[in-house]
């Protein structure tokens, strides 16, 4: 185990804060934005002005892409922290065919940080919102890299991905700021 592992009951339990905690200069700068965007948004909350939902639904576009942003530090992160503590998981990830699934992908930054960092990897993002998709497909189209061409976006839950041992790495937000992997 890594400072940055543990072993927990779901399986191997990351810590987000630590492996996040010296963002790149261009990243600090997304995750300041999206900070504000949290505070407007408990400010708007505590004064009754809350949408309809309170959740990310909720949010316009600019806070929207600098909390995705901002997540494109966890994916170098990943990939440079977390991927090289794990045996055995950056060698699949450098080979032909493996394969990320980014749940809750939002406007895909840290998809497409995966994919910058992997090369041979396809990485699948899934979201909820099809507005989020919308601003997703149009930041990789913006990006005109292979590796956003490596990035497949699909408007899906969780709950309803069928497939069964298709993906070598999952990134699935967790509340705590941990995340798992099995």
């Amino acid at each position: 185990m890594s400072d940055l592992t543990s072993r927990a009951s779901q399986g191997l339990c990351v810590d987000a804060v630590r492996v996040t905690e010296y963002p790149d200069r261009p990243t600090n700068r997304a995750s300041a934005q999206a900070r504000l965007g949290a505070l407007r948004q408990a400010v708007a909350a505590a004064a009754g002005e809350q949408g309809a939902t309170g959740g990310w639904a909720d949010q316009d576009d600019e806070v929207l892409g600098n909390q995705g942003r901002a997540s494109a530090a966890t994916g170098r992160a990943i990939a440079g922290k977390v991927v090289p503590a794990l045996p055995g998981l950056a060698e699949r990830l450098d080979g032909q065919g493996s394969r990320i699934l980014d749940i809750g992908t939002g406007i895909a930054a840290l998809a497409l940080a995966l994919a910058e960092a992997y090369p041979r990897t396809e990485v699948v993002g899934i979201d909820v919102m099809e507005r989020v998709l919308e601003l997703a497909r149009k930041e990789l189209a913006d990006t005109r890299t292979e590796a956003a061409d490596r990035v497949t976006l699909r408007h899906a839950d969780v709950v309803g991905i069928a497939e069964r041992a298709a993906y070598d790495l999952v990134w699935l937000p967790h509340p705590s700021r941990r995340f798992y992997w099995a």
